[in-house]
């Protein structure tokens, strides 16, 4: 699938399973590529026909002994009639989420467009709102010892 049934406009009022399932596929498929990781879905909610929240993780640990991982949360949304895509990144090192210097916790936001993916910034999560985001479940986490 390319990307027109998510830039399409106008924008339709309601979008089948189908069209949802497409859609997810193809945010994670790039998403999955443009981070260099394999992903897999966790979960994925439409809300109200128009919007859409996909929650991934990596399916194994890379960069061997710090066994680095990730979980993120793809958005999907229409504003001021056009689409917006968004992903909420989260890095885990041997199951331990990383933080920004002095934040308790953060993430990286990164946006869709029709040219792939861009980090939009790095972000302290000032109010709370991913707190306690869990780690991905890897069967196994590189560098630990049998």
């Amino acid at each position: 699938m390319s990307d027109d049934l998510i830039f399409r406009t106008p924008i339709p009022a309601r979008r089948s399973s189908d069209e949802w399932t497409a859609i997810v596929d193809r945010l994670v498929g790039t998403l999955s590529d443009a981070l260099g990781v394999t992903l897999r879905v966790e979960g994925w909610d439409v809300v109200d026909d128009v919007a859409l929240t996909c929650r991934v993780a990596t399916t194994r640990p890379i960069a061997g002994p710090l066994g680095i991982g990730l979980t993120a949360t793809i958005g999907f949304e229409v504003i001021e009639r056009r689409p917006v895509v968004t992903a909420f990144v989260f890095l885990f090192a041997g199951g331990t989420r990383l933080a920004l210097r002095g934040a308790d916790e953060s993430y990286a936001e990164l946006v869709y467009g029709t040219d792939g993916w861009r980090l939009a910034g790095w972000a302290e999560d000032e109010y709370g709102e991913f707190t306690g985001r869990p780690a991905p479940r890897h069967d196994e986490w590189s560098g630990r010892r049998p």
